[in-house]
């Protein structure tokens, strides 16, 4: 597998779930940013960027958004600034279900088609094949638009959709239900 970074997308008001996502503690006693840097650089990246209004890590790089795009695509203009040149797979915070074999196929099929990579019927996580060439995208776009989402960057770059085997992986926890949910699920799979 070649050379690529990872983008942890940390810095939402976090307002349905009522507290920062990025802190919420796992039942194995790290948080949510603790275990989605871990995914990252278990995954194989090389350097780990995160986009966090947070106190975070001193073994990652921190991208603050400048205010000119909003939402999930200001964290991910933020990173391409600081990685022009390597390809990036950016991760939200909020997806505890996530497993290493779902990027792990993401990641494989972007080198195999040298393509911009993401999983159907969600935009997160998405593999960004070309950094520069979506930098200078947005960098336009952001003269228009300055909330476009992570769909519509999936269409700038022509990123190729993916089948996901188990798609109950690609679940978020947005509320404190969600929450509690896979906090629930958690600990049964564990007693198992």
């Amino acid at each position: 597998m070649g050379n690529f970074n990872g983008l942890v997308l940390a810095a939402g008001k976090s307002s349905r779930m009522q507290q920062d996502k990025a802190g919420l503690l796992l039942p194995c006693g790290t948080t949510m940013l603790q275990r989605t840097i871990a995914q990252l650089l278990d995954a194989g990246v090389k350097n780990v960027i995160v986009n966090s209004h947070l106190p975070i890590p001193s073994n990652v790089v921190n991208a603050q958004d400048d205010g000119s795009l909003l939402g999930p695509v200001a964290g991910i203009h933020a990173a391409l600034k600081q990685n022009r040149d390597t390809p990036l797979l950016v991760l939200p915070i909020d997806m505890p279900w996530l497993q290493q074999t779902c990027l792990q196929r993401l990641v494989e099929t972007a080198y195999e088609n040298r393509v911009s990579t993401y999983f159907d019927d969600q935009c997160l996580p998405l593999l960004i094949w070309q950094p520069e060439a979506l930098l200078q995208e947005l960098e336009v776009l952001k003269l228009t638009d300055n909330a476009p989402s992570v769909w519509r960057l999936t269409k700038l770059i022509d990123a190729k959709s993916i089948e996901h085997q188990e798609p109950m992986r690609l679940r978020n926890t947005n509320t404190p239900v969600q929450w509690q949910t896979f906090i629930s699920e958690y600990e049964s799979i564990r007693e198992k």
